[in-house]
């Protein structure tokens, strides 16, 4: 009988510091202070970057650039302009901006892109993430809308 109370024992203790470091890790990960500011989205923003594809609407596919209408290209400026492009057309130069996301019920956090403003182009809010430093997440929120996914060309 002490030799099963023992292992129980060890084994709760294990399962506890198991429970206890995945909550930490966690906890890290998902912390608003480990989320990029809107300063350093804006740094990482700086430079060119060409549409791959897009995922979402209600089925949740993603298609290639090519099947969306959608600028093909930005050119992002430390000065805060951006130039959109499809193919080799400009499509507009306006200024951008990168604010704090904000809790808006959904718990997300990530900074917000707002490109122009007014009636000039649609003034969405898109979320702003990164894989690396070579790809580029747009996301325009919850419900059935889009991820724009985008490789950096320099």
């Amino acid at each position: 009988m002490r030799t099963n109370t023992a292992m129980n024992q060890r084994y709760l203790r294990g399962a506890l510091s198991l429970a206890f470091g995945a909550a930490s890790v966690i906890t890290f990960a998902c912390s608003s202070s480990n989320l990029a500011s809107p300063e350093r989205t804006s740094r990482l923003l700086v430079g060119e970057w060409e549409l791959v594809s897009g995922c979402g609407g209600i089925a949740g596919q993603c298609v290639d650039a090519s099947q969306l209408n959608e600028p093909s290209r930005y050119r992002f400026e430390s000065d805060g302009f951006v130039t959109a492009f499809r193919g080799s057309t400009q499509l507009f130069r306006l200024t951008y901006t990168v604010t704090p996301g904000s809790s808006d019920g959904t718990g997300d956090e990530r900074p917000i892109l707002i490109i122009g403003g007014g009636p000039l182009v649609d003034p969405r809010p898109l979320r702003v993430s990164f894989e690396g430093s070579e790809t580029l997440l747009l996301d325009e929120g919850c419900c059935d809308r889009f991820t724009f996914r985008f490789r950096r060309l320099r």
